[in-house]
């Protein structure tokens, strides 16, 4: 009679038995091998399907910083945070400073007549007791004023201030002479564009972007923008307007501007430069993250953007550590 611990090994090793292929039995070295390797196009393919993967999750990553970042500046504008700076006032009449008129009044000039009560010279001879006598002092002329008089300064026209604190001097063809008034009309006439195209508009403000008079540049391209909304030089003039309050030092304001710059023109020429802006701002307002997200998209979104700006968002991302 058989015992159960006899039973037991045989009845195990004849199920292995069962659940093993008879080809994995009597051939366990024929062709698995290959059929186990899945053939390289599709492993091609596959790879291929994660490296996208892994791109759009970067791009929804980046997205969501985007708009959350846009919903923390919208809270900042509306006085959660701190306000921002105030955006300069275009030079009106009313800023307009009156001139101070001073009246110099001219050097006081020498008298030569003798003083009213001189002293006695101690010497034998006195020319004041006989003007008349032998070998009495003769003049032998006026020494002149080593100065000319001056004249009172005539009223200067009206000192203009730019919204940067740059004195805005009168036109160098203006006469010296001309009235407050007029040389006031011709002020007016150095800001104002040659006519009322678009180009002449936007060439204006670049203008004072190249004279980096960042105040005028601020307040020329807003007016572009409200005035030429569907132009073509719109795009431009949006990252002008952000360059021009960023240099400005105002970060906040400029990285909704280069946020703006970068949803709705997400084409333009300038998106990438928006995008590496936008980073720096980030950086100045110290919000690191959102700030190395911009600036690694200015590579991953725009690989054909200019060497120097991918060099510098580079640098950038050093800098900070990313």
């Amino acid at each position: 009679m058989i015992s159960a611990r006899t039973l037991f090994p045989l009845a195990l090793a004849g199920a292995l038995f069962a659940a093993t292929p008879a080809s994995a039995q009597f051939f366990p070295f024929g062709n698995n091998r290959q059929q186990e390797q899945p053939p390289q196009n599709q492993q091609g393919d596959s790879d291929l399907a994660i490296r996208v993967d892994r791109l759009e999750q970067q791009l929804r990553t980046i997205t969501g910083q985007l708009e959350q970042l846009q919903y923390q500046l919208q809270q900042q504008q509306r006085g959660e945070n701190p306000p921002v700076q105030q955006r300069p006032v275009a030079p009106t009449q009313q800023n307009y400073l009156p001139p101070q008129q001073q009246n110099v009044a001219p050097p006081q000039q020498q008298q030569n007549s003798p003083q009213q009560n001189p002293q006695r010279r101690g010497d034998a001879f006195d020319p004041n007791s006989d003007p008349e006598a032998p070998g009495r002092p003769r003049n032998l002329g006026q020494i002149q004023q080593q100065y000319p008089q001056q004249q009172p300064q005539q009223p200067q026209g009206p000192m203009v201030l730019s919204p940067n604190g740059n004195q805005n001097f009168p036109p160098q063809n203006a006469a010296p002479n001309q009235p407050p008034q007029q040389q006031q009309q011709q002020q007016q006439q150095a800001v104002l564009p040659p006519s009322n195209s678009p180009k002449d508009a936007y060439d204006l403000a670049y203008g004072y972007i190249l004279r980096r008079d960042y105040g005028l540049a601020e307040q020329s391209f807003r007016g572009f923008i409200d005035q030429y909304p569907s132009d073509r030089n719109t795009a431009l003039a949006h990252y002008w307007l952000g360059e021009s309050i960023y240099q400005q030092r105002k970060y906040a304001e400029a990285a909704e501007v280069f946020l703006e710059v970068y949803n709705k023109y997400p084409k333009s020429q300038r998106a990438p430069d928006s995008l590496l802006r936008l980073g720096q701002s980030l950086a100045q307002l110290g919000k690191k993250e959102p700030a190395c997200g911009s600036l690694g998209a200015v590579v991953s979104k725009y690989p054909k953007a200019s060497p120097q700006v991918k060099k510098n968002a580079v640098e950038e991302q050093k800098r900070l550590g990313c």
